[in-house]
């Protein structure tokens, strides 16, 4: 396209400088939006993994079928929860 100076900058024959620089502009948001969709789905998955590991290790320790160890993770599991609610009220 040829390019010719108008009295606001450049301007592209039959149509503005403008449209063109939207038109990019339009392109990079869409790019944006797939890198933050790609960062909460990695987001999801670590807390998927976090979640994973919690349950597992509940798993190991009711297996191990020793009580001080059973007692023990219950009590820091609802002491947990407790000061987890104080801190998100």
């Amino acid at each position: 396209m040829i390019m010719s100076k108008g009295r606001n900058g450049y301007e592209l024959m039959g149509g503005s400088l403008i449209y063109k620089l939207m038109g990019v502009i339009f392109v990079l948001n869409l790019k944006i939006i797939r890198l933050l969709e790609v960062k909460y789905k990695m987001a999801k998955l670590v807390s998927f993994l976090y979640k994973l590991a919690r349950r597992a290790n509940d798993v190991e320790t009711l297996a191990s079928g020793n009580p001080k160890r059973i007692a023990k993770r219950g009590k820091n599991k609802v002491i947990g929860r407790k000061i987890m609610k104080k801190l998100l009220k």
